[in-house]
This record gives structure tokens, sequence and C-alpha cells, in this order.
């Protein structure tokens, strides 16, 4: 899911699934609303932090989240060289559980792949660095669509992966 308002649609449909709302949250009320209904979001550095950290506290639970590392993208999530400090800040509050961490393959329908293995492997430098650190995480994941469809060409490349996050044909 993209936002808290299509996550809700879902829950509000019966699904009871985990739902990943990957454009994080944006203000207090969303904060509160992941946290009533059971979504993950994912939390990028910024205020969305302070919001998900005072909405479980005043809910007395932790707020499940992942987090979205950026690797090469360049469109959201915290940059590759500030992910470590930023995870270990996370994992350090009571009020969040880091359920997972993941990439987004930039580049991963072009016919020469080295720019996407060169992702996966910053971010499987930045996965070994976390759990040298006692980081373990539920869902690790890079492959986008355009990823799955490389197929062998980079089912290797990202050995940690347990996760996928296929989309439509209109969101990739």
């Amino acid at each position: 899911m993209f936002s808290v308002a299509e996550a809700l649609e879902l829950r509000d449909s019966a699904v009871r699934l985990p739902i990943l709302v990957l454009s994080g949250i944006h203000d207090p009320s969303e904060a509160e609303a992941v946290l009533r209904h059971g979504l993950v979001p994912v939390l990028h550095p910024g205020p969305a932090e302070g919001f998900l950290l005072q909405a479980a506290e005043a809910a007395g639970q932790p707020a499940r989240v992942e987090v979205e590392v950026d690797t090469g993208m360049r469109r959201s999530g915290v940059l590759a060289d500030e992910a470590l400090p930023f995870l270990q800040r996370l994992a350090a509050a009571p009020q969040l559980e880091v359920q997972g961490i993941f990439s987004h393959a930039a580049c991963a329908d072009a016919p020469d792949l080295a720019s996407t293995r060169a992702q996966w492997q910053l971010f499987s430098r930045l996965i070994e660095r976390c759990a040298n650190k006692g980081m373990r995480f539920d869902r690790i994941h890079g492959a986008n669509s355009a990823a799955l469809l490389a197929g062998e060409g980079l089912a290797s490349e990202l050995p940690a992966a347990n996760a996928v996050r296929p989309g439509d044909r209109k969101s990739g």
C-alpha cells in the first residue's frame, strides 16, 4: 500500500494480513491510525519519527516499522551512509520495533544490471553491519517488479532477501 488511507480501506474490507505503508506517516493522526489498525509504516528520518514515538507512548504499545534505505534510487529513504546510526537510534527506542529494511532497485529493467548489483552490494554491506551490531530484521527486500522480471540475472545478488514488492502495471 502506498498511503495510510489506502491501507485503512483494506482494513475496512476485513484484510487482516500485515500491510506495509510505503509512503510512511505525515502527521500525528496517521501515527495514531497505524497503531490502532496494526499497520506497518515505512519510517524515514524527520518529523514522522516523533509522531510515531508519541503515538506509541500514548497507546502503550510499540509501533512496528520498516526502514527504506536509499542505495541509488534518489527518491526516498535514509541515505545508505546515514542508515546505520538511524537504525541504531530506532532500535534503542522501546516504543519502536524495526521489523524490516528495504531498498529499491532503480534500474533493474536496464539491459546492464551493473548499477542494480552495486546498489544491492551496498545494501548487503549495510545489512551485514547491522547484524554485527546485533540488529536482525524479519523482512529484507530490494526487489520491485523490474528486479523480479530480471530473474536469474539478479536472483543471487541479494542473498539476505526474504520478501519482494511486485507492483501493478501502473505503479511497477
